[in-house]
């Protein structure tokens, strides 16, 4: 039986840049991953497009004469970047003169020629590119489950990002909105036009827009690393730290324990932990607990930057090589949100602290080992910083 709500169809490039200039084309950030194509992935599609080669189906959803991008946000924004001159293709600029939008909007100075010129006939060529899309006409709970499904093979997606594809709960929501804030790219609203969506995307080599994550504080004191953040690792980060403040019997820190607060597992067990961890919402409530996070945040930002440390190096010592240390920012972020936040405690001497936390992995605590952080080994971390 044919399916309905569902209508396939085929737009060339320029009627899907019309559609993008009209506004008619939004994303809902409350199930979209980060847009964080690098240049490389970028130029890949526009070079697919000159060649002719085929392209993964387009999905929308059609909400109120406005379509969705269910499938597809990240070929869409390189496009449309590619047309409006922020990057370009073998070092040539698409040609504004070669369709009558971007003629006007260049003859109106709302767009300005980048040099060298794309010839005429290859960017009409992309302008006159067929993508296959797809409208689907769907209530919300069954576009979460879609576009979970359409996500959930793994190829391209990291775990924490299939984690988050689809799964709607106030943990899911809270740890996405202390990550944007902590990254910089928040909204005021989870609907926005891809129009504007590039303001807010990841910045990569070769991009000067967007923002740039080189300057944040997780990276220069190589807590995780610029490409763990584009698999969303700062958000696992954050996810196993809530996981840790709202339960009583502490978890272990890993993907056991984080698909199971993302909705993985039928057993009384992991339908028990993700009780408690919206009951513990619920009864602190959501802008607190952001509030109480983003403190804890930025005093060990103030500590480090202030006294010009790196986290890496002063936890683990100049002879380390480990390349990120999630792990032990969790035990120091936690340590101080037990004693400032659950203690109501003031940190009188943030020298003492700081030279109590120079070495300490190598002197406090054994290092984990394994993708798996075991409950008791994590919980005596924090408490020996506590005492």
């Amino acid at each position: 039986m044919a399916n309905e709500n569902l209508d396939i169809d085929s737009k060339t490039a320029e009627e899907l840049y019309e559609w993008y200039l009209d506004d008619k084309l939004i994303i809902n950030r409350r199930y979209q991953r980060k847009l964080v194509w690098s240049l490389e992935e970028k130029t890949a599609l526009i070079s697919s497009m000159t060649q002719q080669y085929p392209i993964p189906l387009l999905l929308f959803v059609s909400i109120d004469n406005k379509r969705e991008i269910l499938d597809g946000m990240q070929r869409l924004e390189a496009l449309m970047s590619f047309i409006e001159q922020r990057f370009s293709l073998n070092g040539k600029y698409f040609n504004l003169d070669a369709i009558a939008l971007t003629k006007q909007l260049k003859d109106s100075g709302k767009l300005q020629q980048k040099e060298p010129v794309l010839s005429r006939e290859s960017s009409t060529l992309i302008a006159r590119y067929r993508f296959a899309i797809s409208e689907y006409s769907s209530t919300e709970d069954h576009i979460d489950e879609v576009f979970r499904r359409i996500n959930s093979n793994g190829k391209i997606l990291s775990k924490q990002e299939l984690r988050s594809a689809g799964c709607v709960s106030n943990f899911s929501e809270l740890v996405r909105k202390i990550s944007t804030i902590i990254r910089g790219d928040t909204t005021h609203s989870d609907i926005m036009g891809l129009n504007k969506i590039h303001n807010i995307s990841i910045c990569n080599d070769g991009l000067d827009y967007g923002i740039n994550i080189d300057n944040h504080f997780y990276i220069r004191n190589h807590i995780i690393s610029r490409p763990s953040i584009r698999d969303s690792d700062d958000e696992e980060l954050v996810a196993n730290i809530l996981g840790y403040i709202f339960l009583d019997d502490k978890p272990t820190s890993g993907s056991t324990s984080l698909d199971t607060f993302y909705g993985e597992g039928s057993t009384s067990h992991a339908i028990h932990t993700r009780t408690q961890l919206e009951n513990y919402i619920q009864t602190n409530g959501a802008d607190k607990i952001v509030n109480n996070y983003l403190f804890v945040y930025e005093m060990i930002q103030k500590l480090f930057d202030a006294n010009n440390l790196n986290f890496r190096s002063h936890i683990l010592g100049n002879a380390s090589s480990s390349q990120e240390c999630p792990r032990y920012y969790q035990a120091v972020f936690l340590a101080l949100y037990e004693l400032i936040i659950n203690e109501n405690m003031q940190l009188d001497d943030e020298q003492k602290f700081i030279a109590q936390l120079g070495d300490s992995v190598n002197v406090q605590w054994c290092k984990p080992k394994g993708a798996r952080w075991a409950a008791s080994a994590r919980q005596k971390s924090v408490e020996d910083y506590v005492l």
